[in-house]
């Protein structure tokens, strides 16, 4: 299991917002943002793999060598009131009113598409939004102390850490003095089925009432027997004891989360503030690890709505 230090604060948990089962999707599980010194050089919105450039301006990502999709376009602006045709987006078939509700259970519109290439399904693509009644400086809190944890401990189905200067200097990337951008070595399980494990690159950007935080398996490390992005099954034997087998390469997936906190005209102290959140991914899933079945796809939604529903409580907790 990786050792990692993780860090309290709420908006780490937006980097893989749902549960530590899909990581990969949206994770409650928090990025250890400054509490090491082994950051990349600056490279503003430009994510680099070794296959070609990856610009999340534009929101593009290689998820197979023969294949090049977009993520969907954002439907939370950054700046400015949301208007009427906005907020019907954001809510989906919900009513705003219900949408923004202070409750844990207020609702998530989820969105799921297939990405496919000769007509075969070669991944997915997710777009979650929820909204989170809190105010954006409570999210970003940086200064809590921050504790030795292990996600396996927790969750029992995966670890990071982040990596090493020596570890960034192997694949030719050097260290900086930068807060906002991480290099992660992420080990979980997705539905005790298949282990991934590879290295993610986040970067991180904010202004005074809105954080985004974009994220990518980095094949820049595959060449790193033990940084590079794989996969392998799980079975078991007779005796239902674990069997891992060997790890085959994978391709990964990217996204990018937005919080925006929304100024809310009339407001009284009593009034908790009202941050809305979107989450947009997109990721692989080979054929042979559920047999071209259904199963990964129809446990999205009860997953999101799992992880969603504890980022809440662990934030009123908080």
């Amino acid at each position: 299991m990786l050792p990692f230090v993780v860090q309290r604060s709420a908006v780490f948990r937006l980097a893989f917002v749902g549960c530590a089962d899909l990581i990969l999707l949206f994770g409650v599980a928090v990025f250890p943002w400054a509490t090491s010194s082994a950051v990349a050089s600056p490279v503003g919105d430009n994510l680099r793999s070794n296959r070609e450039p990856i610009s999340f301006s534009s929101g593009s990502w290689e998820l197979a060598p023969e294949l090049r999709r977009e993520l969907p376009a954002s439907l939370l602006p950054l700046q400015g009131q949301l208007s009427p045709t906005t907020r019907t987006r954001l809510a989906g078939r919900h009513s705003w009113d219900r949408f923004v509700s202070d409750s844990r259970l207020a609702p998530i519109c989820l969105t799921i598409s297939p990405v496919t290439t000769d007509g075969i399904r070669v991944g997915h693509q997710v777009r979650a939004v929820f909204a989170l009644r809190m105010s954006l400086a409570h999210l970003n809190n940086e200064q809590e102390e921050a504790e030795p944890l292990g996600l396996g401990l927790a969750r029992g189905c995966g670890s990071y850490r982040l990596l090493t200067t020596t570890e960034l200097t192997e694949v030719g990337l050097k260290s900086s003095g930068r807060q906002d951008e991480r290099f992660v070595l992420v080990e979980l399980t997705l539905l005790n089925r298949i282990r991934v494990s590879g290295t993610v690159h986040i970067v991180r950007q904010s202004t005074a009432d809105s954080i985004k935080l974009i994220w990518a398996f980095d094949h820049r490390f595959d060449s790193q027997p033990d940084l590079r992005t794989t996969a392998s099954r799980i079975d078991s034997t007779e005796l239902g004891e674990r069997v891992i087998g060997p790890a085959e390469p994978y391709d990964g997936g990217f996204g990018v989360v937005i919080a925006r906190e929304l100024p809310q005209p009339g407001d009284t102290p009593a009034d908790p503030p009202l941050v809305i959140v979107e989450s947009r991914l997109a990721f692989a899933e080979p054929e042979d690890w559920f047999g071209g079945s259904n199963l990964l796809r129809a446990k999205i939604p009860l997953i999101t709505q799992e992880g969603v529903r504890t980022l809440r409580r662990q934030i009123s907790a908080e």
